[in-house]
């Protein structure tokens, strides 16, 4: 959930399997995601990376976030992920998620394949390419 978690939010609940860590894990990014059941990333702030969403949904874990940063994946609501600007409707969002198996296997599925298509290395590199050439960099 990041760092420096506000009280406010931390009191929201007693449940022992939400876990709010301000600290790098001991795990492997790929094994937090794993054993997952969802992320929710309400990033309401633009700038930084969508790492942990990609890394989220390359591990077959559903998320839930705004529409800005579905957006700036390419991502689409209710198909690859769960996103919604009111925190209501990402509260019901998570809920479907965790309550419908078949909305989450496709969520989890189709967000896999999102990554796979859109962000391997291959892709990355095959983009900045063209950005280079845009420029007129030549080796």
């Amino acid at each position: 959930m990041g760092r420096k978690i506000s009280t406010s939010i931390k009191n929201l609940t007693n449940d022992p399997d939400i876990l709010f860590d301000e600290k790098n894990s001991e795990l492997p990014t790929e094994k937090i995601f794993q054993k997952a059941d969802v992320l929710l990333a309400p990033i309401r702030v633009g700038g930084g990376t969508s790492y942990k969403i990609l890394e989220s949904m390359s591990c077959g874990t559903p998320v839930i976030t705004t529409k800005m940063s579905a957006d700036s994946l390419g991502a689409k609501d209710n198909e690859d992920i769960m996103a919604s600007d009111l925190s209501i409707d990402l509260a019901i969002k998570t809920i479907s998620l965790l309550e419908d198996e078949k909305l989450y296997e496709r969520i989890s599925k189709n967000g896999r394949k999102l990554v796979e298509q859109k962000y391997t290395w291959k892709s990355i590199a095959e983009k900045l390419n063209r950005v280079y050439e845009d420029v007129g960099y030549k080796e």
